[in-house]
């Protein structure tokens, strides 16, 4: 659930900026509730948490699920039902589907032959929290985690800069490929002449996205085409963001991925 955010004065803010100046980038409890709710949007055009959400996109990436867009070809969804089971055990979901989704993410199969009533049983064991829990965790320690690590190793100083890698990250992936996030990465500082480090963030990022906006509308990979380029609002609104100074993410935000104004500001829903 959703927190109520503690008020931040402008004098308090810039004291805060001006004291961390030299260190590195951290996210507060209260930003990342703000960042969860922005990447829901930026994900799912909703600030309300899509646990139970599942869907065949025909993307190579078999079912996606949840809140992180969990593939089974890519074995994020095996991980989240694992957790699950080391939580409680077995349950109608483990028994069906933990060996099969082991077996299609080992394979990277995007194939769901084997897969028949997987949304029906997730959207089901959405209900218990300590699911919900599970798919938490698997996305803070396979996406958010490394993001907040790739973005201090770059010398990102801003929680919109560790914002804007994270859901890089969640779409593009952490792999070897020529459209992956280090590639992005690796492109974007040999364009702007440097790292966020030697250079200005706000230039850096700004390159950034136009390299990831590159990459949306024109992938290297033959399964993205029918989907990568109808997910550019997600770049124009962190663009915007960015472009509106909202380094720190202090609600409340409106950003438009999708032609709608969507309001992330925790504790009002």
């Amino acid at each position: 659930m959703w927190t109520a955010l503690p008020t931040v004065t402008a004098a308090g803010l810039v004291v805060a900026l001006l004291a961390g100046a030299n260190e590195p980038v951290d996210v507060s409890t209260e930003q990342r509730v703000v960042l969860s709710q922005l990447e829901s949007v930026l994900l799912h055009d909703t600030v309300v948490p899509q646990y139970a959400r599942a869907i065949q996109q025909f993307d190579s990436r078999g079912y996606v699920l949840g809140i992180g867009d969990f593939s089974t070809a890519n074995g994020e969804a095996f991980e989240v039902v694992q957790s699950y089971f080391a939580r409680v055990g077995p349950t109608p979901l483990s028994r069906r589907y933990l060996t099969v989704l082991a077996r299609v993410g080992d394979d990277q199969d995007a194939s769901v032959d084997d897969l028949a009533g997987l949304p029906e049983a997730w959207a089901k064991a959405s209900a218990d929290a300590r699911f919900r829990q599970a798919q938490d965790d698997v996305l803070d320690s396979r996406y958010f985690a490394p993001s907040l690590d790739l973005s201090r190793r770059l010398g990102i100083k801003t929680q919109l800069g560790v914002a804007i890698l994270f859901d890089s990250m969640l779409q593009h992936g952490n792999t070897g490929h020529a459209d992956s996030l280090p590639a992005l990465v690796e492109r974007t500082t040999d364009r702007a002449g440097g790292t966020p480090g030697a250079v200005p963030e706000r230039q850096w990022l700004a390159a950034f996205l136009r390299e990831r906006t590159a990459t949306l509308t024109s992938p290297t990979g033959g399964n993205e085409h029918s989907t990568w380029p109808y997910s550019v609002g997600r770049v124009e609104a962190l663009a915007a963001l960015l472009g509106d100074g909202r380094d720190t993410l202090l609600p409340p935000l409106t950003v438009m991925p999708y032609g709608t104004p969507r309001l992330v500001y925790p504790g009002t829903q």
